[in-house]
């Protein structure tokens, strides 16, 4: 119970943009799962400090490539550019 408990904050503190719980419950979940949602949601929605700190814990590749195309649909210019040289082409 508690575990999803933090899984659904996580994912909510990430799609606001909330960099102090995203970090204090990042440990508590596992974001190789969990990460690529609130990632792909801070992205767009412009909250680069967050999508920062996420960017080395949801992994390269398709996570990547949906939070770049997530930022890039909402016009999130900033995280554009920031996970534009990250990004895989490919992914």
């Amino acid at each position: 119970m508690a575990k999803n408990l933090n899984t659904n904050l996580f994912v909510k503190a990430g799609e606001e943009g909330n960099l102090d719980a995203v970090q204090k419950l990042a440990p508590l979940v596992d974001v190789s799962i969990n990460g690529c949602r609130p990632f792909s949601q801070a992205a767009a929605r412009g909250h680069l400090d967050v999508v920062k700190f996420l960017l080395p814990l949801s992994g390269p590749g398709a996570a990547t490539s949906n939070a770049l195309s997530a930022a890039a649909g909402e016009g999130q210019l900033a995280v554009v550019e920031f996970l534009l040289p990250v990004s895989d082409p490919n992914g």
